[in-house]
């Protein structure tokens, strides 16, 4: 076997030459010489020789002891030339690499090109080893194994240059690639349990799962429908996620019959949990759920005779209420309207119009149906005057359809409807059913304003998230007498002036001195209304609330009292007067309503009134606390205020708003003056930061926590506000710093708020909403990449100052650069130095003196 890597060259032996003195060296041999001299100096030579040869001597010795050293020198100096390189390459290793113009850290530095030369004397095998390219985690250069690889004996040697490990692959496939279409799941056959009239249940038995698949989703459906499959809705009958034991489940699917049609296509779909709705890849088995004519039968009855379309069958219908709320709203004491129906439309609460037209697919149950008829609402003096007319449906699909009706001349879709929609607290569920005459009946389905609905063709008095009333409709024949009606044209928006109420003003102050100037000054501390504030400051009517000469006390509006009035301080009784006026306006000034300078007569010990604004309210002075003072001064407190805002509108229902309690007392004319203040969605109140975070939790963080970076994005909800809640404020603490001040909250009382966070702010804070109500969430912010390189950069460009101020004072070479030597590593590099050049200087002594020749 070629054995493949590198192979050291055997080091030669060195052989130092010792020189022999020649006869010339060793002197005259002549004459002039006895011969016992030259018989001596032979054996001084001989006695050299032998020694020079190995025999232990003094010669032989010191030649051992200069190797020793040398040795020793050798390496001492190859120790301290290591040490000094790796000083002297520390610091370039471990400084922060450039920054470049574009902002990137700099790459690494390139191997050299000679580097990546192979030597010369082992590019062969090299090459061969490359070409193969072995997994350099299981080859180890120099081994057999890799000798063996390198010559192909191994199924290393085989594989592709570009081959991936299995595990890797595997898992990272697994995450990214949908299920496949055939997952291998066998369904039995189906069995059907029927209750007749009632349900139908479907047995489903399946095998082949995998065996990470733990549990399933399954439900019945119409065929191709699982597009439309929600958690709630788009299915006839559907399990809880079963578990799956051992690759195989049994489940069963309940539905009901009045969810079943005739003549339908079901089948039982099985997915991957949690996936809705089932996407192509994750549905793992599907199966025909189909009933044969005796099964339709025995769960439905006798199939109905289906007569020709359109000529037997009755005349369809479409029911609608609209909103309950909006109806009382109208005829309510708010907008004091009425609402009118116009034929052929008939009803009241619900409201019924007959079909005139349609264009019907009875195969496919899909297509328009028309209906014909009018219903008016009109309040605020008639600038509320709203029609819904002539409406058509266009059903889509067996769960889904569109509400349409004509405006400006073109059809809008002022809403979505659910044909499957289960039950909840706006109706039973929706259900639909084939009737004895073949037409087909929608019953119960769920309606959904669209924002055009809701801001286009209601005006906002009706919300987007609003609660409607369920609708239903026949699809059937078209009347031949009903025809569509056309609405009146209204006036050009401006044509008709708004009302501009007188707004009245309180009563002046005056110099009254009570009893001899020490009886207390009487007040009047009334709330008026709460419901009715709440209405005006409101999703609906978008108002405020104002007050002119009115104090306010423990939640309610603080009348001062004025003089005027007869007061019999013995019977106490009479009627006292107070300064002040509340003015609620909303509808964009339609609506306006105020209590001025109220009066209270006391008539009795138990019984009284008030009276504000044209209004006159009884008191029931019996169930209120009294208390007289030292002074005089007559208090009453807790009074029951009978009645309440009421109206309506002409011949319809009346409604009334209740009155809030008061307490009052009779003194002396109060001396206080009050401004004037205003509150509620249109008065932009602005609200002030508390100190101090006023809540830690009801916030619901949308960004991810590793997102949340200084200067970044963050995208924040909290729910309990009031509906419509304006001027919201988002602030940022420790140190409250104010992030947005016009945060809004929804119909739902649900603010949702997106923003930028300061750049200069990193660490734990806590982030809230201030509004109706308070909430908050702790977060941490994290720092960004650039920040981090910014502070490295100053970090090292101050140590560079630092040791530029020492090489000015003469103490070192200043240094400069990212990758420039700290203090101490020019100090340990130095003495190295120092030390490298004092061993060289002594081996250089000690070399030239071993040069020397041996003198005999």
């Amino acid at each position: 076997m070629q054995r493949a890597g590198r192979l050291r060259a055997a080091r030669p032996l060195r052989v130092r030459r010792v020189r022999l003195a020649s006869s010339d060296e060793l002197g005259d041999t002549g004459s002039g010489a006895s011969k016992a001299d030259l018989t001596a100096r032979r054996r001084r030579l001989g006695a050299r020789r032998i020694r020079l040869a190995g025999v232990p001597g003094r010669c032989s010795e010191t030649m051992a002891s200069r190797s020793r050293t040398h040795a020793a020198l050798t390496s001492v100096l190859a120790a301290l030339l290591v040490t000094g390189s790796a000083l002297l390459a520390a610091p370039a290793a471990h400084a922060e690499p450039a920054a470049q113009p574009d902002g990137t850290l700099g790459a690494e530095p390139q191997q050299a090109p000679a580097e990546q030369q192979a030597a010369p004397d082992q590019a062969p095998a090299d090459q061969a080893a490359a070409e193969q390219k072995p997994d350099p985690d299981a080859v180890q250069a120099g081994s057999d194994t890799a000798v063996a690889d390198a010559a192909g004996d191994s199924p290393v040697a085989d594989a592709t240059p570009d081959a991936v490990p299995e595990e890797e692959a595997g898992a990272e496939a697994r995450d990214a690639a949908p299920l496949p279409a055939d997952q291998g799941v066998t369904v039995e056959p189906l069995e059907f349990l029927i209750a007749p009239q009632e349900s139908l249940t479907v047995t489903v038995v399946a095998s082949g799962f995998d065996a990470s698949v733990d549990s399933i989703e399954a439900a019945l459906i119409p065929r191709g429908t699982e597009g439309e499959v929600r958690p709630d809705s788009g299915f006839v009958a559907r399990a809880e996620p079963a578990s799956v034991l051992d690759g195989k489940v049994e489940l069963a699917l309940t539905a009901d019959a009045a969810r079943l049609e005739r003549g339908t296509e079901y089948e039982v779909l099985l997915w991957k949990r949690d996936e809705f709705p089932p996407a192509a890849g994750s549905i793992y088995a599907r199966a025909e759920a189909a009933l044969d004519a005796a099964q339709w039968d025995a769960l439905l009855g006798a199939a109905p005779v289906d007569p020709a379309w359109n000529e037997n069958a009755a005349v369809g219908s479409f029911e609608w209420g609209v909103r309950a709320s909006f109806r009382k709203y109208v005829e309510g004491p708010i907008a004091k309207g009425k609402i009118t129906v116009v034929k052929p439309a008939t009803g009241t609460d619900v409201y019924r119009f007959p079909q005139t037209s349609n264009a019907w697919d009875p195969e496919s149950r899909t297509g328009t149906a028309s209906y014909a008829g009018r219903v008016n609402f009109k309040g605020h003096g008639g600038v509320l005057d709203l029609d819904f007319a002539n409406p058509t449906v266009e059903v889509v699909s067996a769960s889904r359809a569109a509400l349409l009706v004509p405006y400006e001349g073109k059809a809008l879709t002022i809403a979505t409807i659910d044909l499957q929609a289960p039950a909840d607290q706006s109706g039973p569920a929706a259900k639909t059913r084939k009737l004895s005459d073949g037409s087909i009946r929608f019953e119960h389905a769920k309606v959904k304003l669209t924002e055009a609905g809701s801001k286009t063709y209601f005006e906002e008095y009706v919300g987007v998230d609003y609660e409607l009333d369920r609708l239903s409709f026949t699809v059937g024949a078209d009347s031949k007498t009903d025809k569509p009606v056309v609405p009146p044209k209204k006036p050009e928006p401006g044509s008709k002036p708004k009302p501009k109420p007188e707004t009245p003003k309180p009563l002046p102050a005056t110099d009254g001195t009570g009893a001899s100037g020490v009886q207390a000054a009487g007040s009047l501390n009334w709330g008026i209304s709460s419901a009715f504030a709440n209405y005006v400051t409101g999703p609906i009517a978008k108002g405020s609330i104002s007050t002119n000469g009115v104090g306010s006390s423990g939640g309610g509006y603080l009348f001062p009292q004025a003089a005027g009035g007869s007061w019999n301080a013995q019977t106490h009784t009479g009627t006292v007067q107070y300064s002040g006026v509340v003015t609620y306006t909303g509808h964009r000034g339609l609506l306006s309503e105020s209590f001025a300078n109220p009066v209270i007569t006391v008539s009795s010990e138990t019984t009284g009134t008030i009276s504000a604004g044209g209004r006159s309210f009884t008191l029931d002075l019996a169930s209120a606390s009294k208390s007289v003072g030292a002074n005089g001064e007559v208090s009453w407190s807790g009074v029951p205020v009978l009645g309440g805002i009421s109206g309506g509108a002409s011949g319809g229902s009346q409604y009334t708003l209740a009155v809030d309690p008061l307490s009052f007392t009779v003194g002396a004319v109060s001396q206080l003056s009050y401004g004037s203040t205003e509150a509620g969605v249109t008065a932009k109140v602005k609200r002030t930061p508390a100190a101090a975070p006023p809540a830690t939790s009801g916030i619901r963080v949308l960004t991810d926590a590793e997102k949340l970076t200084a200067g970044g994005r963050i995208e924040i909800e909290a729910g309990g506000f009031e509906p419509g809640d304006e001027g919201v404020l988002v602030v940022l603490y420790s140190d409250p710093i104010v992030l947005d001040e016009n945060a809004t909250a929804d119909a739902n009382g649900t603010v949702r708020w997106s923003g930028t966070l300061p750049k200069d702010v990193t660490g734990t804070h806590t982030i809230t909403l201030q509004g109706s109500t308070d909430a908050g969430a702790v977060i941490e912010i994290r720092e960004t990449d650039d920040a981090k390189r910014t502070k490295l950069g100053d970090t090292v460009e101050l140590a560079a100052l630092e040791d530029g101020a020492i090489a000015e004072a003469g103490v070192v070479p200043a240094v400069t650069g990212r990758g420039g030597l700290a203090l101490w590593e020019w100090w340990a590099s130095a003495l190295g130095l120092v030390a490298i050049a004092a061993c060289t200087t002594t081996l250089a002594i000690r070399q030239r003196r071993a040069q020397q020749p041996v003198r005999l």
